[in-house]
């Protein structure tokens, strides 16, 4: 069911907090979260299927863009996404996005009611990595640094037996703003693979 931009306006109203409440925990020995902010959950999946079509034209157009970079057809790429060196496919599992209004001074805080340490990274979206025309190769991610990093606090983020940890709001860096796409991952303390949400930045 398509969700209007009204509808999804009317539950941001209803929001009482700029920050995202994300518990991590460890259930079966993997990484899991989920929104406890009220309505957040709910506020976010509407936000996914309001840019559902402009995402997808996005995937499209980074899967064409690297086929012509994987092609040896690179001197026909013209700028736009790329797929990143390390991008395979997405989580199977289901997952919305966490959207971000730069105006609103949204950020994240993440915490665990469980006595764990984690640690957050964040990087660009590895499927949706903005290239400039003269820049003809898939990039190799590096973690939370520099362009990798849409928030004025430092990454990684470490929380010792859960601790509250916060991404604290976007950064206003033009190359940023261009990224758009985000995501984060948390890696625990003795489990092997990590988690990893997206994150989507909005300026207007």
């Amino acid at each position: 069911m398509s969700v209007t931009k009204e509808v999804r306006e009317a539950v941001r109203t209803l929001r009482t907090s700029p920050f995202v409440l994300v518990r991590i925990y460890v259930q079966n020995c993997e990484v899991r979260s989920e929104i406890v902010t009220p309505l957040v959950n709910q506020h976010m999946h509407m936000w996914d299927d309001e840019m559902k079509d402009e995402t997808e034209a996005q995937q499209r157009k980074a899967a064409q863009n690297t086929e012509l970079i994987d092609g040896n057809r690179a001197d026909r790429f013209e700028g736009g996404r790329v797929n990143a060196q390390d991008y395979h496919h997405e989580p199977e599992y289901d997952h919305a996005g966490i959207h971000l209004r730069s105006r609103d001074d949204d950020q994240i805080l993440w915490f665990s009611d469980q006595a764990i340490n984690f640690k957050v990274h964040v990087n660009r979206d590895p499927e949706l990595v903005n290239r400039k025309a003269q820049e003809k190769e898939r990039p190799k991610l590096t973690p939370d640094k520099g362009i990798e990093n849409p928030f004025v606090n430092d990454f990684p983020l470490v929380s010792f037996n859960g601790a509250p940890v916060c991404s604290g709001k976007l950064n206003d860096d033009p190359e940023v703003k261009k990224q758009k796409y985000y995501k984060y991952s948390v890696e625990v303390e003795g489990i092997t693979k990590p988690l990893d949400p997206h994150i989507e930045g909005h300026w207007d």
